[in-house]
């Protein structure tokens, strides 16, 4: 037992002076929307329906904890707005949500520390829906207003609309993919990368109330943009 706590003791030691840490702010811009079933198009009459990109933010921070000049770690926490548009030749309808994300991504770094470096990553997230809001629009009225994950209290009559929890899934699975260039500038790194979101699970649970589960599509599927700066906190 005691070898076995020595070897922990050491490797520990080993891999926190080897580590290099950098905590790396961002903000971006992304443009998501809602990947969907043939079968929820269809029963819900949207298959003839444009769906363009939702316009949002996002913002947070990656802690990169790096082994080498290769291989990398990097958690990160962000807030980030997701959502989608439907439109068709009577209005548009407009869902946008704000979700507080955490990726774990695994990343590759190519390049000297003094010179221009590139780097991709993959990995998994996990985002929980806080709030969100709404924008609806025909030919002849309009209506706005904020989504609230609450049952509606009795006898409403806002304009803010409440999504109960057998509506809709507030928590968001997926992986990211990226890749993207960093610049030395003073004592960090200027970065500047781009990222695809694939979300698993589905955000709205019974759209129609003639599907099944497991033809009820509507994943998140989000494009981003970010710019960041990473701050070398420690190591060699």
């Amino acid at each position: 037992m005691k070898k076995i706590a020595l070897v922990c003791f050491l490797a520990l030691t080993v891999f926190t002076v080897q580590a290099q840490f950098r905590i790396i702010p961002k903000v971006g811009v992304t443009a998501s929307t809602v990947g969907r079933s043939q079968a929820y198009k269809d029963a819900s009459k949207q298959s003839n329906t444009d769906n363009p990109f939702s316009i949002g933010f996002s913002a947070g921070a990656g802690f990169e904890l790096s082994m080498g000049d290769i291989f990398s770690i990097q958690p990160e926490i962000l807030y980030t707005q997701k959502g989608y548009k439907l439109k068709d030749q009577d209005g548009s309808l407009q869902f946008k949500l704000n979700y507080v994300e955490i990726p774990v991504l695994l990343k590759f770094s190519f390049g000297e520390e003094d010179e221009l470096r590139f780097f991709g990553y993959a990995g998994p997230y996990v985002g929980y829906a806080l709030n969100g809001s709404y924008n609806f629009q025909i030919a002849s009225a309009s209506r706005k207003g904020k989504l609230k994950f609450a049952e509606e209290p009795a006898n409403y009559t806002g304009t803010d609309a409440y999504v109960s929890k057998d509506d809709a899934n507030r928590l968001d699975i997926g992986a990211y993919v990226g890749a993207g260039v960093g610049y030395p500038l003073g004592s960090g790194e200027l970065t500047l990368e781009g990222r695809y979101g694939y979300g698993f699970t589905n955000f709205e649970k019974d759209a129609t109330g003639r599907m099944s589960a497991d033809d009820l599509k509507s994943q998140n599927r989000t494009i981003g943009v970010f710019l960041g700066y990473a701050i070398p906190l420690g190591g060699n």
